[in-house]
């Protein structure tokens, strides 16, 4: 399990030359080997059914390191590499292939022999629980984090003690998200006494293995000395950076514990604040609130042209709670010049999705629709 593990990272890695591969023979390449001898010995070890050796040079075609590239002639020794036996190899000829049957017969090779990863890949395509589940488990017990993973999440929120064993060992196996969710079990002691030291080690390892989610819980746990020294100023650039991994309500939460409190989600350095940097990363709710903000002038002084800038960012969206509220700003003329016939058009689309509100409104200003008016 530990070799298939580490000759999965090895083929996983960063750009990397033909000798930097040459490790999968088992041994450093030959004294001052340039990159020429050593894909020429990975070459020769490939012809001689070693799939390993396939595989490096597979990878090195694909990525043009050392080489130049040869999608081709790489799909070829992938194929050779996967008959003689090497699992990672049918896996990633498996990820080139568009045809679903033939996919689905690769990553069954794959996890045949022994790769964690065709294992993991073959039991997202199943339906049947049982298959899928079995799937899972060699795909963890061949050293796939994300395979431990997806067992925990199957294992729901009643087996607390199995469910955070299965998080463990997907963390140690490197899953940035298995380290995270590790991290929330023990943060809020779902499965065990309340452990907010080994909660923070587990943020600080999925943040490191490029969990944004971790990096913001971290920083939750920095800004409030959770399990770890205070450090404000570290806890407040994580937040900043990889807070909108949260989610906009969690975010605006865990923004309360910033030095000047929620008055920092929309001023203070850097220029983009925590709002704005949610709103363009998509997130409507995040343009809604920093319109409603605007508008209020409570955190901030009062701006009408951002309101309405953020109430359309969030309304385009599909927010049609943020058209209301646009409909109401542009009616009023509050910080904008009025524009009633936009602010109709608007009221009558959040109506037409349910918003009571908007419906009360268009009564009130006497705009029923059309069809209502002469329905009556």
């Amino acid at each position: 399990m530990l070799l298939a593990s580490l000759l999965s990272a090895l083929l996983a890695a960063a750009s990397t030359g033909p000798c930097d591969r040459f490790s999968v023979l088992g041994g450093p390449p030959p004294d001052r080997a340039d990159d020429a001898t050593c894909v020429r010995l990975l070459d020769d070890a490939c012809a001689g059914s070693v799939g390993r050796a396939c595989g490096a040079l597979a990878e090195l075609l694909l990525a043009g390191d050392g080489v130049a590239p040869d999608p081709a002639r790489a799909d070829r020794l992938l194929d050779r590499g996967c008959q003689a036996g090497y699992g990672e190899a049918c896996h990633r000829l498996a990820n080139r292939r568009t045809d679903p049957a033939r996919r689905r017969a690769l990553l069954g090779e794959g996890c045949a022999e022994r790769s964690g990863g065709a294992c993991l890949d073959l039991a997202e395509l199943m339906e049947e629980p049982a298959s899928r589940r079995g799937l899972l488990e060699r795909a963890c017990d061949l050293g796939d984090g994300g395979g431990c993973l997806l067992l925990a999440r199957l294992s729901g929120a009643g087996s607390g003690v199995k469910r955070l064993g299965l998080l463990e060992r997907g963390c140690a196996l490197g899953d940035a998200a298995a380290c995270t969710e590790a991290g929330n079990v023990r943060r809020t002691g779902a499965a065990d006494p309340l452990y907010l030291d080994r909660a923070a080690e587990r943020y600080q390892r999925g943040c490191a293995l490029g969990s944004g989610e971790g990096c913001a819980r971290l920083a939750s746990a920095l800004l409030r000395g959770e399990g770890v020294v205070r450090d404000v100023a570290r806890g407040r650039s994580l937040l900043v950076a990889h807070c909108g991994a949260l989610g906009t309500g969690p975010c605006l939460a865990a923004a309360a514990d910033l030095p000047g409190g929620a008055a920092a989600l929309l001023e203070g350095d850097p220029p983009l604040p925590l709002l704005e940097r949610l709103c363009a990363g998509g997130q409507a709710e995040a343009c809604h609130r920093a319109g409603r903000t605007h508008q209020e002038g409570v955190l901030v002084t009062g701006n009408g042209a951002l309101a309405e800038r953020f109430y359309e960012r969030a309304c385009a969206a599909g927010r049609l709670t943020a058209c209301h509220d646009l409909a109401i700003l542009l009616w009023a003329g509050g910080g904008v010049p009025a524009d009633r016939p936009r602010a109709t058009t608007l009221l009558r689309r959040a109506c037409d999705g349910d918003v009571a509100g908007a419906c009360l409104d268009l009564e009130r200003y006497g705009l029923r629709k059309p069809e209502e008016a002469q329905a009556r």
